[in-house]
């Protein structure tokens, strides 16, 4: 027992004396008697000057602590006078009696005016470099004294390591790189923590400006997350994690970035994965929820997971990002919309898969995908049910009237149309190769379904096939080309429609039925250029058409016949009569040519005339010069008239003239008359040759008579 109580008073002496020095010392040692052998030791370990302007205050009990005033370390050659960090106070304490047991207890560690100014040269030397040198040079001079010491790892150096906090006021960090033109400046920057435990969450807090010269970025943003750390496992939670942005620059949609994220982030750095679960982003007027993991997030980063919008309004989110809409004729769409995905994809790629998008009465789903963001390569499969496209096509002009609509609208002339808003060099990097289909649609009040398009692209060269639809009871076949490979773009159409019925497709795109029939139309044409005028100038190659069993309306052939008969013969028109003609078939080609349309073999037939046409039509003017002829071969009063037996046989031309949107029709009555005086001639001479050939015959015979007799 004596041993016992003489050890025990040993170590209470040897408390009492260490608890004195730790009182005493400090009253009769000044660190800062030590400066210059600081600033000596820093530059012979770093070749940095320190500057120490500020007081050194030390503590030993019940904390070991030291408080540095103002200081500051010198920057590298080259880089100016300004230092390359300062500070204007630290303030470091560790618990003396738990350092007896092994146990690291510090204080709030505190750092106060800390200014950091990092940077690069033109050369691409960084201000830091030297430093990073020497330490290289200590470490292998030591490095063989080492060898025989016993490595520890910072999870046992760290074990007994608790921390009660850290506190950063007012700190600055300035990157400034001279070899790319970046310069970014953080300011203002606070952190904040709880007491710092490897095995319990503690809080941080963090606050800062920041100011990014390209591209051109400030603002200001708020993190707050509840840390958990176990360094055995390499694991790193951040759990309850929001981050706050109010950034603006012209990099941002609207110019602006306000938004917040809320998650819980789990990284495991030994296995290499991480997690983003829980996730809730606000921004522009949208919010998205989701969850996203991470594999290889060192060696080789890649990430899948799920996101999924809440409905919102895409006009709001467009007014967000200051995009003017332009006028709709229905100014209720775009009132409503979400969408969700599974997506995953990596530095240089990404997929979207089960895409589901809804926006007013539309759905669209499939799946999309894109490698290498350089240049890019895009893949994808979608599908959308309908769409009402006119809902977002402008409203009709009150105050002049509409432009001439082209006379069929395909998927070739909207391409050429909106050739002059495309980016030819990207279009140029561009590889693709997806199909679209649509369930229905309606645009320019065209109805059609089952529309499929195939779209293939690189290098330049655009491939749309196959590209189909179904409409007024026909279909619709299409094979276009769109060519940005050389200077001047280049389009080529094969395009065919067969079995429509011409009246009601009129009907609905043009608001009048000019020729009804069963229709088959086809049409293999080149041109070249961007802009619309560019295209018809150079627009060259055939066409072809067939309507059966129809009618041309706004040109009523028969009653023109009858008008200019009674006019010839000085009578009175007949009655008013529907305004068209009919015809079993209506047949006929073209040949284009830099933007002149010639046809030489139009034919029309019905039971009362057979019709040939000829002329031209100058796609640049939009001028017509075309001449009918109408052939009369039986009655007319198939027509609602009164039988005209006196045109039969009769070829009566019709003049065709003007504009494509305002045609002319006239009957040449001058040709009309000679035809009928030709005629008539043509009937007297004959009766006055029979009445001859009969006189004739009668002498001969009564001469024969006579010589018989004889």
């Amino acid at each position: 027992m004596k041993t016992v109580k003489w050890f025990a008073a040993i170590i209470g002496i040897f408390v009492v004396l260490l608890i004195g020095a730790a009182i005493v010392i400090p009253m009769f040692v000044d660190p800062n008697d030590y400066r210059d052998q600081i600033s000596d030791l820093v530059k012979e370990k770093t070749g940095r000057e320190l500057t120490i302007e500020g007081e050194i205050k030390l503590s030993l009990f019940p904390w070991i602590g030291i408080e540095l005033g103002e200081m500051a370390l010198g920057n590298a050659k080259g880089f100016g006078p300004s230092p390359m960090a300062r500070l204007s106070e630290v303030d470091v304490k560790v618990k003396l009696m738990p350092l007896l047991s092994k146990q690291v207890e510090m204080d709030t560690i505190v750092l106060r005016g800390v200014e950091v100014s990092l940077g690069r040269n033109k050369q691409g030397v960084a201000n830091w470099d030297d430093l990073v040198a020497r330490g290289d040079d200590e470490k292998d001079k030591e490095e063989p004294a080492r060898e025989k010491e016993k490595t520890i790892s910072p999870e046992e150096a760290l074990a007994g390591l608790a921390v009660g906090g850290l506190e950063v006021e007012k700190a600055r960090v300035i990157w400034d790189d001279k070899t790319t033109g970046q310069r970014v400046e953080v300011s203002n920057l606070d952190l904040t923590s709880g007491a710092v435990s490897l095995d319990a969450p503690f809080p941080i807090e963090l606050d800062f400006d920041v100011n990014n010269s390209n591209p051109k970025i400030n603002g200001h943003i708020h993190l707050e997350t509840q840390a958990q750390i176990n360094l055995n496992e390499q694991r790193f939670q951040f759990l309850e994690t929001g981050l706050t942005t109010q950034l603006a620059g012209a990099v941002f949609p609207g110019g602006k970035l306000d938004s917040k994220l809320q998650s819980d982030i789990v990284a495991n750095l030994k296995q290499q994965t991480a997690s983003a679960t829980n996730i809730n982003l606000a921004a522009l007027g949208i919010t998205i929820n989701g969850k996203l993991n991470g594999v290889q997030i060192i060696d080789a980063p890649a990430f899948s997971g799920h996101l999924k919008s809440e409905p919102f309004v895409p006009r709001d989110l467009l007014a967000a990002m200051q995009i003017t809409l332009p006028e709709m004729a229905d100014p209720s769409t775009l009132t409503k919309a979400l969408f969700a995905t599974d997506l995953k994809g990596d530095l240089n790629s990404a997929s979207l898969d089960n895409l589901k998008v809804q926006f007013d009465q539309s759905t669209l789903t499939g799946k999309a995908s894109v490698k290498n963001f350089a240049k890019p390569v895009i893949r994808y499969d979608l599908v959308m049910d309908k769409i009402d496209a006119d809902r977002y096509l402008p409203p009709p002009s009150k105050d002049k009237p509409q432009a001439a609509k082209p006379a069929v609208a395909t998927p070739a002339s909207a391409a050429a149309g909106a050739a002059t808003q495309l980016p030819l060099e990207l279009l140029r990097s561009l590889d693709i190769d997806g199909t679209a289909r649509l369930g229905k649609l309606k645009i320019m009040n065209l109805h059609s379904s089952e529309m499929r398009a195939t779209l293939n692209a690189k290098k330049g060269l655009f491939k749309l096939h196959p590209l189909s639809a179904k409409l007024y009871q026909g279909g619709y076949q299409g094979n276009l080309q769109f060519d940005v490979r050389k200077d001047t773009p280049r389009i080529a159409v094969d395009e065919k429609l067969s079995g429509v019925q011409a009246g009601p497709l009129l009907k609905d795109f043009m608001g009048k039925d000019y020729v009804t029939g069963q229709a088959n139309l086809s049409a293999r044409m080149t041109a070249r250029g961007l802009d619309d005028m560019a295209v018809r100038k150079s627009l060259n190659g055939t066409a072809a058409f067939s309507f059966e069993n129809g009618a041309v309306n706004g040109i009523n052939v028969a009653e023109m016949l009858r008008n200019a008969l009674a006019a010839f013969n000085k009578q009175p028109a007949g009655k008013k009569e529907p305004n068209k003609t009919d015809f079993a078939i209506l047949k006929g080609s073209v040949v284009v040519k830099n933007g002149l349309a010639t046809n030489k073999d139009l034919i029309a037939k019905s039971p009362l005339l057979r019709v040939n046409g000829a002329g031209k039509a100058n796609l640049v003017t939009e001028k017509l010069d075309y001449l009918v002829k109408a052939a009369v071969v039986g009655t007319l009063e198939g027509q609602g008239g009164k039988e005209l037996s006196e045109l039969k046989n009769l070829t009566v031309p019709i003049r065709v003239k003007g504009s494509f949107s305002e045609p002319k029709f006239n009957v040449e009555l001058a040709s009309l008359l000679e035809g009928k005086a030709k005629a008539a001639i043509e009937e007297k001479a004959r009766k006055r040759i029979d009445e001859e050939k009969e006189k004739i015959e009668k002498d001969l015979g009564k001469q024969l008579k006579d010589m018989i007799k004889f």
